[in-house]
């Protein structure tokens, strides 16, 4: 029996060059299927709640209770909502970015960890736009610079890279005065 070439006469470079293509190809798919496992996963994490009530709610002063735009419960408020609305209060924002950092640490993948890391900054983010107040020891200019980093996330919502790019001009109008 002959034996048909099966490389159609290309050479062993045309070759090489077709398999790089195709590796790309196969790279750029992981990556975009690693967004989307992202994309959803944040999703999912946002449009959770709190699990448990403000800490020592019944012990807070009446001036300081929640405004009449939530509702009775936390149970009911997405932590994405609680993110985006200025009244939330500082108290909840260091829950949010408390319960990201138990997630970053509990992650058991790449994908997870920066989950929990956008949760995490989007929480110190809100603090920064809304409230003009640092919840970490992280300086100005780190801040800057992993907000405008998580900013640039496609997988990211657009209202988290909103409050991202609110974020990281307070900390370049902070870092610049100091």
């Amino acid at each position: 029996m002959d034996k048909q070439p099966t490389t159609q006469g290309l050479s062993p470079e045309k070759l090489a060059g077709l398999w790089n293509i195709g590796s790309n190809v196969e790279e750029t798919e992981n990556a975009a299927d690693s967004d989307s496992k992202k994309t959803e996963l944040l999703r999912d994490l946002l449009s959770g709640t709190l699990e448990t009530h403000t800490p020592k709610a019944k012990s807070r002063p009446k001036k300081q209770a929640y405004q009449k735009s939530f509702p009775n419960s936390l149970s009911e408020v997405s932590i994405e909502k609680l993110l985006q609305n200025p009244e939330t209060d500082i108290a909840l924002l260091r829950q949010i970015k408390e319960y990201g950092k138990r997630l970053s640490d509990e992650a058991q993948s790449k994908t997870e960890y920066r989950v929990a890391n956008t949760i995490y900054y989007a929480a110190i983010a809100s603090a920064l736009a809304f409230h003009r107040r640092r919840l970490t020891t992280f300086s100005f200019k780190d801040l800057e610079q992993s907000l405008l980093h998580l900013n640039e996330k496609s997988w990211i919502p657009a209202s988290l890279r909103s409050l991202f790019n609110k974020a990281s001009e307070y900390c370049l109008m902070r870092k610049e005065t100091m």
